[in-house]
């Protein structure tokens, strides 16, 4: 019986130990293991170029900048918010970065310059995505503005489209009007919801075109 209360004690003081402190405002999780971080800058470094996800834990600012070269980062925001002021921002140069429930409050926009930005929910000042080896995928949320510069592509992206014919046979010359339901999360830029619209196009031209 005396064992087995050590044991008891030994696994609590582990639990206790790996729990976030009152001061961190992120942890960060590498191969199973997390780590608290009282600033939000080390917990990104520490995050980059790794298969990794960040939690945040509280509001916090962002006091230096952050560049995100690689890696396969998941960002879990909880709605808290994190602040960057002027002199500070957020750099994805690389590597996959995926948000939810994530809030970015800046004087400078989020910029990808390469690398994919996959924002799921949440908000942000601003979005840019800069060169032909960014792009950005907007699920939902609200951003004050977003741009593509000098070739980066910004894709609004739905739940689902359907179209109304699984399937359709027509006669040479003939015409068929087909019509899609758009399934979409709200995404609203400038204070204007995001309409997605199908884009339609024939694989083949010689048999049908649109």
């Amino acid at each position: 019986v005396h064992a087995e209360k050590n044991t008891e004690i030994s696994s609590a003081e582990k639990i206790m130990s790996e729990e976030p402190q009152a001061d961190d405002v992120a942890s960060v999780t590498i191969n199973g293991t997390t780590t608290g971080y009282a600033d939000i800058a080390n917990a990104f470094n520490a995050a980059n170029g790794n298969t990794a996800a960040i939690t945040i834990q509280q509001n916090c600012t962002l006091n230096q900048d952050v560049e995100i070269n690689g890696g396969d980062i998941t960002i879990y925001g909880q709605g808290y918010t994190v602040t960057s002021p002027s002199g500070t921002a957020i750099t994805i140069n690389g590597g996959i970065v995926g948000v939810h429930d994530f809030n970015y409050n800046s004087m400078h926009m989020l910029s990808v310059d390469k690398g994919t930005l996959n924002f799921y929910s949440g908000s942000a000042s601003g979005i840019r995505c800069s060169g032909p080896d960014g792009t950005v995928n907007i699920y939902e949320g609200t951003f004050d503005a977003v741009n593509a510069l000098w070739g980066g592509a910004i894709h609004w992206i739905p739940n689902s489209i359907t179209i109304q014919e699984s399937s359709l046979f027509m006669e040479p010359d003939s015409n068929h009007q087909l019509a899609a339901k758009v399934d979409q999360n709200r995404i609203v830029v400038g204070g204007n919801n995001i309409t997605i619209l199908p884009s339609w196009s024939s694989n083949n031209e010689d048999v049908v075109s649109v």
